[in-house]
């Protein structure tokens, strides 16, 4: 048999730590509660799917000189995908986005402006949207139902609540393939793009 002696000093810090710890749980368990806030509403991350299937998305906003690599690319993998266009890369490369559009790719709306959404009221942002959605549709004639994506990622419960009453979807990323910090010339092979599921022209 061991006997341990202990002085009055370490029996006194062990016992406090002890009584820190009980004390400390309920601040834990509500700490948690609130970080979990359930009145905070988010975008569509991800959908639960039998298959093994991925959605690719590109956000388009600062030039279009690797759509056609893109186009062709995509082709040969026989793949589509959603391009979120801003408003104003529509009105500087129509051309790239009517090709888009005309190879069966989804066109979605990532804002016309890429400001951030955070920092404007519920009718800035309504305009923002609006007028996205005119320039898609004015460009492909589409009709549908037309995708948003919020710039930077950045969204509030005000953005979703003027997405919600507009009918609109808000999608964000999963996985972001931080695409805008390679700095490549060429694509290294076939496939690359797989790497890649948001792109920053």
């Amino acid at each position: 048999m061991r006997i341990y002696i202990i002085d009055k000093y370490k029996a006194i810090t062990f016992a406090l730590i002890i009584l820190l710890l009980i004390l400390g749980l309920p601040l834990t368990k509500n700490t948690a509660i609130n970080v979990a806030n359930p009145q905070k509403e988010v975008p569509i991350y991800r959908v639960e799917r039998q298959d093994n299937k991925i959605a690719l998305t590109f956000d388009c906003a600062w030039g279009a000189d690797d759509i056609d690599d893109i186009i062709k690319t995509l082709k040969d993998e026989n793949v589509k995908c959603t391009f979120f266009v801003v408003g104003d890369f529509l009105d500087k490369y129509p051309e790239a986005v009517k090709k888009l559009y005309d190879a069966g790719h989804e066109i979605a709306n990532h804002s016309d402006s890429h400001a951030h959404f955070n920092k404007l009221n519920a009718e800035q942002m309504k305009k923002d949207l609006d007028e996205c959605d005119r320039k898609i549709r004015e460009l492909t004639g589409y009709e549908g139902e037309i995708l948003f994506r919020a710039p930077y990622g950045e969204y509030n419960n005000q953005l979703m609540k003027v997405c919600r009453e507009t009918n609109r979807k808000v999608i964000q990323w999963d996985v972001d393939g931080m695409d805008i910090k390679v700095k490549t010339k060429k694509s290294p092979g076939k496939g690359f793009f797989l790497c890649f599921l948001q792109l920053f022209n």
